[in-house]
């Protein structure tokens, strides 16, 4: 299983009876990735590290599909506040 570890940056689609997300993160290498999957809206300025598969979709290109996830350790003082 692979993983990853980035912020919320927008939210794409959300359907609110399922919970199924379709999201952009930034890595920490700076990169812009598309997530798919079945997750709680998250807090935007908390890293999170994403486990879960590469997938080509034939519209939309590489996603990274969610089977679960988890707060780092890491936070800046912004995430903290948005937690509280």
């Amino acid at each position: 299983m692979a993983s990853l570890k980035g912020k919320i940056l927008n939210y794409v689609f959300r359907n609110e009876e399922n919970s199924y997300t379709i999201a952009r993160i930034m890595t920490e290498d700076e990169a812009k990735i598309t997530i798919v999957g079945y997750f709680p809206r998250l807090s935007d300025d908390v890293v999170y590290e994403f486990f879960g598969e590469w997938v080509n979709h034939p519209s939309y290109g590489d996603q990274f599909k969610i089977e679960g996830f988890k707060k780092t350790e890491i936070q800046g003082k912004q995430g903290l506040i948005d937690y509280l």
